[in-house]
């Protein structure tokens, strides 16, 4: 049930590839009910010449559960800097550190990839605290330590980068207690917290993926895994070892549900 829901997130999930792949991050590709973007940290793209971006896409093929060091050429298969994607505007609110990329309507994605419906996770837009405490979280996303060298060039190491989960579960008592002595830059009103389980893997390129609650699709004799997003993992604090994620309403503010257009650019 575990790998069914990290699969379904991981068709949702792209990475991201800047200043000629020298810098990695996360995103995942969402819809307004009209429009359909990719859903990032902020400071992922900040600053960063949009054209000279590439993503890595969620191939149409199942997750192989090894660490990239483990895997064989034959595992990996092609390997790939990434595609470029027709981005035709970017918002971004860097006070909350959230980003959206639109993507042009006539652009066809390939097989494997999906897009989620940011209507989906309507009913976190209020943010019901009491009902997430003990929750269990999963967060999907690039974390550049989980690599395997390729070859050197000069100064320069080629990498296979691999994907990584993290599971985790949503505390009241460490929203309540644990802002305190973190930086200005995150705040209880538009970001939580979350204890980070990442077993050494250094979490930098997790940046900008998104934080889900598994959930089954209700209704359905057979078990489908329907993953909810509630926010979006913007920084790590090394000392007290928790991962930070911008909440689903100051997501919605940027890209509203249903096409609706009187978001903060």
């Amino acid at each position: 049930m575990k790998l069914a829901t990290i699969e379904k997130i991981a068709s949702y999930t792209v990475g991201i590839a800047v200043e000629k792949n020298t810098g990695a991050g996360t995103g995942t590709f969402i819809t307004d009910g009209v429009d359909r973007y990719v859903l990032t940290a902020a400071h992922n793209i900040q600053d960063v010449d949009i054209k000279g971006v590439r993503f890595w896409l969620s191939p149409n093929k199942g997750i192989i559960e090894k660490a990239a060091q483990d895997t064989t050429t034959k595992e990996v298969g092609r390997l790939t800097v990434g595609v470029s994607l027709p981005i035709v505007e970017t918002r971004i609110d860097p006070k909350r550190d959230i980003a959206v990329l639109r993507i042009d309507n006539s652009f066809v994605l390939p097989e494997g990839p999906e897009v989620y419906h940011l209507g989906r996770s309507f009913e976190f837009s209020h943010w019901p605290e009491e009902q997430l405490d003990g929750i269990s979280t999963l967060m999907f996303g690039f974390p550049v330590a989980n690599s395997r060298p390729l070859h050197t060039v000069g100064n320069n190491t080629f990498c296979f980068l691999g994907a990584a989960n993290m599971l985790s579960r949503y505390s009241i008592r460490i929203n309540a207690d644990k802002f305190k002595g973190l930086s200005n830059s995150v705040s209880p009103d538009t970001d939580f917290l979350l204890e980070y389980t990442g077993e050494d893997i250094d979490p930098h390129g997790f940046s900008g993926c998104g934080v889900w609650i598994p959930t089954d699709t209700q209704g359905r004799r057979v078990w489908t895994s329907d993953p909810v997003l509630i926010g979006v993992s913007n920084q790590y604090f090394r000392r007290s070892n928790l991962i930070s994620a911008t909440k689903l309403p100051a997501i919605v503010t940027i890209t509203p549900p249903d096409g609706d257009k009187n978001g903060t650019d």
